[in-house]
């Protein structure tokens, strides 16, 4: 279950189908129920999506949408206009029942779903960087003839997204281990690990 993070990325290259170079996020919350923490995190194992072949606390889906535009000329085919833009879909817990948690559970858990939250939006910026740099290389790119030029941008977005999915797993690795220390994460695994000892 710690291998908690994933996200989804879908990316196209069409014509303006929503706003050029903008972004928004948005909150996609699963119902999860328990009226203690051990009892949350066990829900959670069973309700949360699954992209993964272990359940996830969270995950952001991306989805992205480049606009571009040639210009031919002498010295042959570059980008006159290059613009990705994004959503970001934050797919997290949502407790269903908050009046079946005593006050400091409920504390807990509000705390712990920021938390996660927070996460997500780390997640965010990385791609943020990445579309970006992705962007302004592009623009940047020359070829002999228009196919030519979008197969060097093809490569551009393969070692770029290389680059962007270490640094979002290397993101996760830290996330992993502090997760754990998290005051809601510590109740949640206290009764399992008397059962372990």
């Amino acid at each position: 279950m710690i291998k908690t993070i994933r996200f989804l990325l879908v990316l196209a290259l069409a014509g303006p189908a929503f706003s050029q170079g903008k972004e928004t996020s948005s909150d996609v919350p699963y119902p999860v129920t328990g009226s203690t923490a051990p009892a949350i995190y066990e829900n959670i194992k069973t309700a949360a999506p699954r992209i993964a072949p272990n359940a996830t606390f969270a995950f952001t889906a991306i989805a992205t949408k480049t606009v571009k535009a040639h210009a031919v000329g002498k010295d042959g085919c570059r980008y006159k206009r290059f613009e990705t833009s994004a959503i970001y879909n934050f797919v997290l817990p949502s407790h269903q029942n908050a009046a079946s948690m005593n006050t400091r559970l409920a504390k807990s858990w509000l705390a712990f779903a920021t938390y996660l939250k927070t996460h997500e939006e780390g997640h965010r910026d990385i791609w943020r960087a990445c579309f970006r740099e992705y962007d302004q290389q592009a623009v940047g790119l020359a070829a002999k003839d228009c196919d030519a030029l979008d197969s060097k941008r093809e490569q551009l977005f393969t070692n770029i997204k290389k680059r962007c999915v270490g640094e979002d797993e290397a993101y996760d690795v830290i996330f992993r281990k502090e997760v754990l220390k998290h005051p809601f994460m510590v109740e949640a695994l206290k009764k399992k690990k008397l059962k372990d000892d």
